[in-house]
């Protein structure tokens, strides 16, 4: 803030803003946002919430999305249909983990009913997520 406030170049906030987007802290930052809204965990939640191993891909790969500008059209396509469009690559593939993020019950008796509770999910995010407009 210090060396921002003392830089008297005409072009300082356009440095400024420069060097913040050029961060590898601005796709960490954003991508905090981004995981919320799509329900994102380190583990399947409920009763036996045992960690997911593997969960964190996902997550960096939201952080590499953003930090490298990706179009925001192509960030969807790829978590909704990442493993159609490219099948052979496994960046593709990690961003198709979205549809992950619903919560698991791996003792859960009834598999039939948490398999339509976990596409009811993953359905009413994705409709949340990239359908709803701001009113």
């Amino acid at each position: 803030m210090h060396a921002f406030v003392a830089d008297a170049r005409p072009d300082a906030s356009e440095r400024l803003v420069d060097e913040l987007l050029a961060s590898p802290r601005y796709g960490e930052r954003w991508a905090q946002h981004w995981l919320d809204l799509v329900r994102y965990a380190d583990s399947d939640g409920y009763r036996a919430d045992f960690l997911r191993p593997a969960s964190w891909r996902y997550r960096d790969w939201v952080v590499r999305s953003l930090n490298a500008d990706k179009p925001y059209d192509r960030f969807v396509r790829e978590q909704l249909a990442g493993d159609e469009i490219a099948p052979d690559d496994p960046e593709m593939l990690i961003g198709t983990s979205y549809l992950r993020n619903a919560i698991y019950e791996y003792n859960q008796r009834d598999v039939r009913g948490q398999s339509t509770l976990i596409t009811d999910d993953i359905t009413a995010n994705a409709g949340e997520v990239f359908l709803q407009s701001d009113p």
